[in-house]
């Protein structure tokens, strides 16, 4: 919502700081041009209800809609700062006994305590801590309190920085066949469950699409004969265009089947919800995410999310390019560099990248998985040589020790 300069006041609530609110304004303003009411809040900008969770609720409903650069936020992410700023709340109130009636009295001493427990006593990766650091920084500029959540490091100064150390690249396939999971048979159960779930699901897979891409696309109007076009209008994130170019049958097949059960401006997602109304882009996420768990697929039922194709479409794109991902064993000597820097720029673009780094999210790193494979080959030439692999009394065997390339001179 646009706030006109001038219209938004600080005022004490039930605690003792400042709080933003929407000031009445001292101007005789017609009923038509006055601002509407701020869910969560009276007119005087006091808490409709006093409890903590109301408050937090209110907070989040006032300014959880917005990005940080001012972009409207998505629905996965708001539902994700709600479940981040709910639980550490909890936290505080339960285990950690820091009582805060108010949120708005939320310090730094607080996330201190909190960052400690999720280090110490949870045992949370670092990458995890980083991401809920960054919901509760966002919720400090909420509240008045810009620059309140330090880093990582600051509350863990005991802590090597090596430890705290943040790696985007994959070890392990975050795909759904490297995983266990029989793809195939896997989306036959989608079709069962609901064919137009099968067919979101098929196309993730077939073109690597993102979740909302795939519910916002128009397949006729993305069908380009020889590749499908995501439009920035439909979708994508940050609005980017790509062309998909279409490189098998397969990929032509689900096209195909795309355009057959939708009409010739509408889009591959769900058109009513599950009470019979127009959908929106908000309901049609949370479906998908509903028909994945009817189906099993969870992280903490399988270990993969709806993501995991996106994965698999990489990590096949680049085999069908003669190349073995990180995630799978491929190392970077598999080929000339320009030849493998040209592979990876163009999956990097079907994904809708700029960079090939990101693709370490998907597949790995490549340089990073040979300097590991140079370090278990060099372990394993050292290992008949060392004290512990000599029985006592009992020499090694030649033929081993010289196969190995021990000298026994």
């Amino acid at each position: 919502m646009r706030i006109a300069a001038g219209m938004v006041a600080t005022a004490t609530g039930s605690g003792t700081t400042p709080m933003p609110i929407f000031h009445n304004v001292e101007l005789k303003m017609s009923t038509k041009n006055q601002l509407p009411p701020v869910e969560g809040f009276r007119p005087d900008g006091q808490p409709a209800e006093t409890g903590w969770k109301a408050i937090l609720q209110g907070i989040i409903n006032q300014y959880g809609g917005t990005r940080v650069n001012g972009k409207v936020a998505s629905h996965r992410t708001k539902e994700h700062n709600s479940i981040v700023l709910e639980a550490g709340m909890k936290l505080l109130h339960g285990e950690l006994g820091m009582h805060i009636k108010n949120p708005y009295n939320l310090g730094e001493r607080h996330i201190a305590r909190m960052v400690h427990h999720w280090w110490y006593v949870q045992q949370k990766a670092p990458k995890t801590i980083a991401g809920d650091l960054s919901v509760w920084r966002k919720f400090a500029t909420w509240i008045g309190k810009e620059g309140m959540v330090k880093t990582m490091a600051d509350y863990l100064p005991d802590v090597p920085a090596k430890d705290l150390r943040i790696s985007a690249m994959k070890k392990v396939s975050p795909s759904w066949a490297e995983s266990g999971i029989d793809v195939q048979a896997k989306i036959e159960e989608a079709f069962l469950e609901d064919e137009r779930f099968g067919y979101i699901l098929l196309t993730q897979l077939a073109f690597g699409l993102r979740v909302q891409e795939a519910l916002c696309l128009k397949p006729h109007k993305a069908d380009h004969r020889n590749g499908l076009k995501v439009y920035g209008s439909d979708g994508p994130k940050g609005g980017r265009d790509r062309f998909l170019e279409i490189r098998c049958m397969e990929q032509r097949m689900v096209l195909d089947g795309l355009k057959r059960i939708t009409t010739k401006r509408g889009y591959l997602g769900w058109s009513k919800n599950a009470h019979g109304k127009e959908s929106t882009l908000e309901s049609n996420i949370d479906h998908y995410y509903y028909c994945l768990r009817k189906i099993g697929i969870t992280k903490e039922l399988a270990n993969v999310c709806g993501h995991g194709l996106r994965a698999q479409f990489t990590e096949d794109g680049m085999m069908l390019k003669g190349m073995l991902p990180a995630t799978l064993g491929g190392t970077a000597d598999q080929m000339p560099k320009e030849d493998q820097d040209r592979i990876l720029a163009q999956l990097s673009e079907d994904l809708g990248h700029s960079r090939i780094q990101i693709l370490g999210a998907y597949v790995g790193g490549m340089a990073q998985a040979r300097q590991e494979k140079k370090a278990a080959e060099a372990a394993k030439h050292a290992a008949p040589s060392a004290p512990g692999n000599t029985v006592i009394g009992v020499p090694a065997d030649p033929e081993v020790s010289v196969a190995a390339g021990n000298d026994l001179s």
